[in-house]
């Protein structure tokens, strides 16, 4: 998620009448939204909700092609007068992008109200490793590598070490032929 449009919000430090959250707060909430979208780079989804009751992630209307992993995250909650209206902007990324460097990135004037949201587009929550002895037969001094690997739902562990395992063969590839590169004069 990369920017946000509430109803009758121009900043993010304010509050909205009949919303428990305030605006940094929803924001907030809104980055804990996991979303997977099936060959689309960008999509526009809109959520609208009257009160009473929590707002869900999977109140969002949400294109064919969009799917949220964690429908039950609570977005906000509102009370017997809240109305929420939002429209979102969610994009395929890589890493972190701060709200900062997209502002620098976007050459056309931006809608008054549009927030901008700090976009972490890794799904890997928690890594961990840890080596112990194995055994194989009769070899005891052999090592066994154990991966711990926690997402938050778009992507499985397998998946990701695969991706990971790809990544760093194709960084590591330029070291397989080190003479022809070293005759070149290329170091």
């Amino acid at each position: 998620m990369v920017e946000a449009e509430i109803a009758n919000v121009v900043h993010e430090y304010t509050t909205i009448e009949g919303v428990n959250e305030d605006v940094i707060d929803l924001l907030l909430n809104l980055k804990g939204i996991a979303i997977r979208g099936h060959g689309v780079e960008q999509a526009t989804l809109k959520l609208s909700k009257t009160g009473p009751g929590p707002v869900r992630a999977g109140d969002i209307e949400l294109d064919h092609n969009i799917e949220i992993v964690n429908p039950e995250h609570v977005i906000a909650h509102l009370n017997r007068h809240g109305k929420l209206e939002l429209e979102l902007i969610v994009e395929r990324g890589r890493g972190y992008v701060p709200a900062v460097q997209r502002q620098r990135q976007e050459t056309e004037t931006r809608t008054l109200g549009r927030l901008r949201i700090d976009a972490s587009f890794s799904p890997i929550r928690r890594v961990a490793y840890s080596v112990e002895n194995a055994r194989v037969e009769q070899r005891t001094d052999l090592d066994r590598l154990v991966l711990e690997v926690e997402t938050n739902g778009t992507i499985t562990a397998r998946e990701v070490v695969s991706l990971a395992a790809q990544i760093l063969r194709g960084q590591l590839g330029v070291f397989l032929d080190l003479d022809s590169t070293e005759s070149e004069g290329q170091i």
